[in-house]
């Protein structure tokens, strides 16, 4: 398995991975978009340079990915800025099932901070997707994928940042727990979700592996 940064021209093959999985991701609202919001979505992500995605690939592709944001008021400005595009992107979808308009709207007005409703995080760093593709069978390089995007997020002076887990996702919450991660609060979505807020001290956590490794030699 081999890892790199994802470069602009990955846009279709990330949304389309992103798509598989969108069974596994329950009722959050990108499980309930189609591939052109997706597409859409990664082609504006992957323009602004305060974003960090890294891919594993092999000779068949992307088999998988972990993006982050070094500045998620900048990324949502980004986004807000691309409003129409997105709108346009999400018709489709939204003529699907009408429901999804009103959920686009709140969860366009939580950037703005104008809605009580809080979905993710709203300043400083923040950890978003980590997706592996489920028809691969070598998930055994998912953890290594997250570390080593971790690693790039430390090298790039990123201190501390915080990321999502819905509760019910229990494999990601318990690995994240183990791989060095503490909970910092639990708020509760308008869809009745419970969302977990977590955080990981990137710069502890190097601190701790740099004497681990002294103590080893």
């Amino acid at each position: 398995m081999k890892f790199r940064l994802a470069k602009k021209s990955d846009a279709k093959e990330l949304s389309l991975l992103h798509y598989k999985i969108k069974d596994l991701d329950g009722r959050g609202i990108f499980s309930q978009m189609g591939k052109g919001f997706l597409n859409k979505y990664y082609s504006i992500i992957l323009n602004d340079p305060n974003e960090v995605v890294l891919c594993a690939y092999n000779e068949s592709g992307i088999v998988g990915f972990a993006s982050a944001t070094l500045n998620v008021e900048k990324q949502f400005r980004n986004l807000r800025k691309n409003k129409f595009k997105l709108f346009l992107s999400s018709i489709p979808s939204i003529l699907f099932n009408p429901n999804l308009f009103l959920e686009l709207l709140n969860r366009y007005n939580s950037t703005k901070k104008v809605s009580e409703n809080k979905y993710v995080i709203s300043e400083g760093a923040r950890g978003e997707y980590w997706v592996w593709d489920p028809d691969n069978d070598q998930s055994i390089y998912a953890p290594v994928l997250n570390n080593k995007h971790i690693e790039i997020l430390h090298i790039l002076g990123v201190k501390s940042y915080n990321f999502e887990v819905d509760s019910k996702n229990i494999g990601v919450y318990k690995f994240s727990l183990n791989n060095g991660a503490t909970e910092v609060s639990r708020e509760k979505l308008p869809d009745g979700r419970e969302r977990i807020i977590m955080n990981y001290d990137v710069k502890n956590m190097f601190k701790i592996r740099k004497v681990n490794k002294k103590d080893r030699k």
